[in-house]
């Protein structure tokens, strides 16, 4: 024991010596603090989830031990007025939601996410991923917004008795769960290499046979976690599903037919919470809101518990494969596939040819199912909120008088994206380069670090609003304020950014930072002087994109900024309304016809502000890419006239352009 005690203090002093080495310097002193920060950056990551969690507990446990976790569970009434709080037929809505919205989702990002990265060249490609980031980045308000008015409002006249329904919550959720199922998906299938593309169809394969029969199998697993994230996604969402479910927690109706069970009203378990936190009745009630958002904080836990063991057991099936030689196709494997398409060559060869047809016609209009219909809702909002624009309201800075009061809420909005990004931006670049700097694969703390990471990314944000209101307004007595909001979204955007630096770092060449080492630099000057100048690019726009995620945020932001549309004259401290929460009030004040001109202007603004953001994260991309030239207008107008106005000129009078 004295030995043992004594082998540690010994490595404690050396560690202070080697500290006081390092700060006799002014070098030393320089780096010794970045690394600092950037350890405290990490484990700040943890203790904001350890804090997350024991606070939702800590408001849970009145509510269970006065009413019982199993009557909480298994009871099927939820009427605050007699303190009945049984959650089980809002679980079960929750979970025909689920079911229906990946019924619809699951297919179409399949289909699309092959034909995205087999059929489509590069530069369609990219296109269509970006619109897909654009459908990622349009505000869960206005997906709701959209719904009620197009997609509601076209079953309404196929028979439903209200635009807000079970179908029309799905058909919208998987629509917002899509994004981040293809995204996943595509880089997914880009992991199989291509020479086993090749190898299959040198054997006389067809793209379509080799695409479904050997890259989707490939990439299967690492697909199955795309829609694990697409699970977490469609359970999490509030604001949009308390806009069109109807809020009903008896459940949907199941007593009169299929029809009417899709036409019913329904609540889910997240859209709970976030209709009933500020009005709550009194500590028992609200207490259970808390449990309701622990629930789905260890349903959260769980998905990334199965993803994590899916992504395991696919790195134990490559290592496995490379350790028989045979990560590509062998001969054992092409003898059995070719065998099996010889029955197809000579006794089945029209109907493979039908199914080949018939599976690439799949792809093709699940892709643009995707695409149309991100540009419908798009320019629906855009044409509408144009068509009833006022311009007077633009400048309006309160609803008194009839104003709208949308400088106020724009105000606020650009407010909170400052606040917000002042406090994520240096966590998230700290957290961000320890991933990719110091940690290796095979370190504890840096898997468990990503794992909370990943755990953050896919919990509801309306945990985090009832975290925000629990934490920071009632525990450290913050008011209702732009800074009680921008540190609750904090914590919302910090694993995007997080993500998208990390990135961005990897991109830089180990062998640029093996120079810097040759010519004495260390390894804190290297990351400061070298790897972030070179990835300044990818990290700005990191920035950009974590703008569109602030301005886009409504359930957070409702619970802890307020509800009142004023002008910040309090600075941070002034409690208001953004752009989403201004939105959400209406449609919960009222629709008549005024209110929804204003819910149109507030949504015409908003995709104006997402789309000039996305643009320019687009352009800041394409500038970062090493093949990027920078072309004049002078040399686009002439190139125009080259290529298409004088072969179109010279067609017309009938003469050749040489």
């Amino acid at each position: 024991m004295k030995n043992t005690w004594n082998k540690v203090c010994n490595k404690i002093n050396f560690k202070i010596m080697d500290i006081k080495s390092k700060l006799v310097t002014k070098k030393g002193r320089r780096d010794f603090a970045m690394n600092s920060m950037i350890k405290f950056s990490a484990f700040l990551i943890i203790a904001i989830l350890i804090t997350l969690v024991s606070f939702i507990i800590f408001k849970s446990i009145y509510f269970f031990s006065e009413y019982g976790f199993i009557n909480f569970i298994a009871g099927s009434t939820w009427n605050v007025s007699t303190d009945e709080f049984g959650i089980w037929k809002i679980i079960i809505s929750t979970f025909f939601i689920l079911a229906i919205s990946l019924l619809i989702a699951v297919p179409i990002a399949i289909y699309s996410s092959l034909f995205i990265v087999e059929y489509l060249k590069p530069k369609t490609k990219r296109i269509t991923i970006g619109v897909i980031q654009l459908l990622a980045g349009i505000p869960s308000i206005i997906f709701g917004l959209f719904a009620l008015s197009t997609i509601g409002v076209l079953f309404q006249d196929m028979g439903a008795p209200t635009t807000s329904n079970l179908i029309v919550t799905c058909i919208t959720l998987a629509f917002m769960a899509l994004p981040i199922m293809i995204s996943l998906s595509v880089h997914a299938i880009e992991s199989v290499p291509r020479t086993t593309r090749y190898g299959t169809m040198s054997l006389g394969f067809s793209k379509t046979f080799t695409t479904f029969k050997i890259v989707y199998r490939q990439s299967k697993l690492k697909i199955i976690t795309a829609i694990m994230m697409g699970i977490a996604r469609i359970i999490g969402e509030t604001t949009a599903v308390m806009m069109i479910c109807g809020n009903n927690p008896n459940g949907p109706d199941m007593s009169n037919g299929f029809i009417d069970f899709l036409f019913s009203s329904v609540s889910s378990l997240a859209s709970m919470i976030g209709l009933e936190m500020l009005e709550n009745s009194g500590p028992l009630h609200e207490s259970a809101l808390y449990a309701i958002g622990l629930i789905l904080f260890i349903i959260v836990t769980l998905i990334n518990l199965i993803v994590l063991g899916i992504q395991s057991a696919n790195i134990r099936k490559i290592n496995s494969s490379k350790k028989n030689n045979n990560f590509q196709i062998n001969s054992e494997n092409t003898t059995t596939i070719n065998k099996k398409y010889k029955i197809y060559s000579h006794k089945y060869t029209k109907r493979r040819k039908w199914i080949d047809y018939f599976l690439l016609s799949l792809m093709i209009m699940s892709t643009v199912l995707v695409v149309s219909f991100t540009m419908t809702i798009v320019i629906s909002i855009l044409w509408q909120g144009l068509f009833m624009m006022q311009w007077a309201d633009l400048i309006s800075t309160s609803t008194a008088n009839g104003g709208a009061g949308i400088l106020a809420s724009t105000t606020v909005s650009i407010l909170l994206v400052i606040c917000s990004l002042f406090f994520a931006f240096p966590i998230a670049l700290g957290v961000a380069i320890y991933l990719n700097e110091y940690a290796s694969s095979q370190n504890k703390f840096a898997n468990g670090l990503r794992f909370s990471i990943n755990v953050i990314s896919s919990t509801p944000s309306i945990v985090f609003g009832t975290f925000g209101l629990a934490f920071f307004i009632g525990f450290c007595k913050i008011p209702l304020s732009i800074f009680a909001a921008s540190l609750t979204l904090t914590i919302v955007v910090l694993p995007m950014m997080i993500r998208n630096i990390e990135d961005g770092l990897s991109f830089i060449p180990q062998s640029v930072r093996n120079s810097s080492y040759a010519l004495g630099l260390s390894k804190a000057e290297t990351i400061r002087k070298v790897v972030l100048r070179n990835a300044s690019g990818a990290i700005l726009t990191s920035v950009v994109l974590s703008t569109s995620r602030v301005l886009g945020e409504s359930a957070p932001v409702y619970l802890t900024l307020g509800t009142a549309v004023r002008m910040p004259v309090e600075g941070f401290l002034s409690p208001g309304a953004s752009i989403t929460t201004q939105i959400l009030m209406l449609w919960k004040t009222g629709t008549d016809a005024n209110s929804v001109r204003v819910m149109y202007e507030l949504g015409f603004v908003m995709m104006f502000m997402i789309l000039s953001i996305n643009l320019f994260a687009a352009h800041l991309q394409k500038r970062i890419l090493p093949d990027y030239k920078k072309i004049s207008l002078r040399t686009r107008i002439k190139d125009w006239k080259d290529y298409y106005w004088k072969p179109m000129i010279g067609a017309f009078f009938g003469k050749d352009e040489k």
